[in-house]
């Protein structure tokens, strides 16, 4: 069985303390789970590597991409876009994505960008696809 890639996810508030961030992030959470996204709290495990300190902001969630990483950003960008204060990042291995407020024609080209970054290529297959698969 392939390994499952995980994103790390951390929201923040613009104006909001580390508390309001936490709430925020506990909201995502459940709106995520109820999408069906496999949600957690991350551990110590999860920080990326030759991270140094506490690298695990109260307000960061672990995601995995079971469930599809344009999926995973629709759900995100829905999230933000209610209340213009919110960001929230996404990011994958080295590579992170901001989300903030509602989508102008510039930031949706970087979505596009960073979600092209890491679909799969027709020379590589998906996570988890290989010969045999269906």
């Amino acid at each position: 069985m392939a390994d499952e890639q995980m994103a790390r996810i951390v929201v923040s508030s613009r104006g909001g303390d580390v508390g309001d961030a936490d709430d925020l992030a506990g909201q995502l959470r459940h709106e995520l789970h109820d999408t069906g996204f496999d949600v957690r709290r991350p551990t110590a495990d999860d920080a990326p590597p030759g991270s140094k300190g506490d690298a695990l902001p109260w307000a960061q969630l672990a995601v995995s991409l079971s469930g599809g990483l344009p999926a995973l950003v629709a759900a995100i960008h829905a999230f933000t876009q209610r209340d213009k204060a919110r960001t929230v990042s996404i990011t994958l291995g080295n590579d992170t994505l901001e989300l903030t407020g509602p989508t102008s024609t510039q930031q949706q080209q970087v979505v596009d960008a960073w979600l092209m970054r890491h679909s799969p290529t027709p020379d590589q297959p998906a996570p988890g696809a290989g010969p045999g698969a269906p």
